[in-house]
């Protein structure tokens, strides 16, 4: 009999949906649940929505509208949606906005802001709220002080895509190649090593290398007479998902991306009739409406008037809303109010 050296060679497969969502909900009564801020879903949501707000152009005045860049727009809308707030102090002479680390609010509504700096961080409390920007994305009326994201409020489907994403990162992260078996006679050790401790740091080293690693024969038959009947076949050990688990977290992807009221086929490969589509839904439900959030606060706080432009991002849609202009003007509508009607 030809053995394997491994204490138990029976392999562990990733789990299935009900053990998975158990899994979840035990993480989260723990404490440990996996976090969906760092999955695809997640940064495609934030990424798209930052990279839009940096493209758009500010309407503010002119001592504001350095301190309104590319750079502070990109970093409010990223924290907007996945944070659910943006939090940041006003300062003058000279203008600028520090976005927060953390923050409470007091009674009185006063703030006590904290701002990370490299190797410490710095706490200010009892700020005058007059000076703070805080524009929420949602709150709870139970707490309607603080900002909440839309994977605070799909909690399950959030703590389901981080473990998920976990399990398969963890399979890909195991070792992978090919195991060639060589007979060798019970007994027969280099340095006192067992076979089954060299098997497991052969394994830790595999990295899609071939492992040549020797196995037990009885003594009764001799290396010759296993070498004559052996299959010199290498076993591909490694990286092998079950299907399940690859579509499920492909539908949480999905329900991720529309919880954030976007749409797969913004991210996702497709045909460019379905990418523009998603792409305006995208600005006019998602991006447009968070930069009025975020307008609204500066307004009050900087005592200015602030909008934000998306225009230069609609020119990916411009054939189709042509089309729709024209289709309008055909049937009777004025050009202006055909423009006014498609968002021009």
């Amino acid at each position: 009999m030809i053995e394997l050296g491994l204490h138990n060679p029976t392999e562990q497969r990733a789990k299935g949906f009900t053990d998975l969502v158990a899994d979840a909900l035990i993480a989260a009564a723990e404490g440990v649940a996996q976090d969906a801020g760092r999955t695809a879903a997640v940064e495609a949501a934030s990424g798209f929505t930052a990279r839009a707000f940096a493209a758009a152009s500010v309407d503010a005045a002119a001592e504001w509208r350095d301190v309104l860049g590319a750079s502070f727009r990109a970093d409010a809308g990223r924290r907007l949606i996945r944070d659910g707030e943006f939090v940041g102090q006003v300062s003058t002479n000279p203008n600028g906005i520090e976005a927060t680390f953390d923050y409470d609010v007091a009674k009185g509504g006063r703030y006590r802001l904290t701002f990370a700096r490299p190797e410490t961080s710095v706490t200010l409390k009892e700020v005058d709220p007059a000076k703070v920007i805080h524009a929420r994305y949602s709150a709870d009326k139970h707490q309607p002080w603080i900002g909440r994201s839309p994977m605070a409020w799909a909690r399950s489907t959030s703590e389901l895509a981080g473990n998920l994403e976990q399990v398969l990162a963890d399979e890909a992260g195991a070792p992978h190649g090919y195991i060639l078996p060589l007979a060798q006679e019970t007994g027969k050790r280099q340095d006192g090593v067992s076979l089954e401790a060299s098997m497991t740091a052969k394994l830790r080293e595999l990295r899609g290398r071939l492992l040549v690693q020797p196995v037990r024969t009885t003594s009764t038959r001799s290396i010759e007479d296993v070498h004559a009947v052996q299959k010199w076949a290498a076993a591909r050990v490694g990286v092998n998902p079950p299907e399940s688990i690859v579509a499920l977290a492909r539908q949480t992807f999905e329900h991720t991306l529309a919880a954030y009221g976007l749409s797969a086929a913004l991210v996702l490969p497709g045909n460019q009739v379905g990418q523009r589509e998603a792409l305006r839904n995208a600005l006019h439900t998602v991006v447009e409406p968070i930069a009025r959030i975020l307008e609204e606060a500066l307004t009050r706080t900087l005592e200015t008037p602030v909008r934000f432009d998306f225009a230069p991002l609609a020119g990916i849609d411009v054939q189709s809303r042509a089309r729709a202009v024209k289709a309008l003007v055909d049937a009777g509508v004025t050009l202006e109010d055909a423009l006014a009607k498609v968002v021009w």
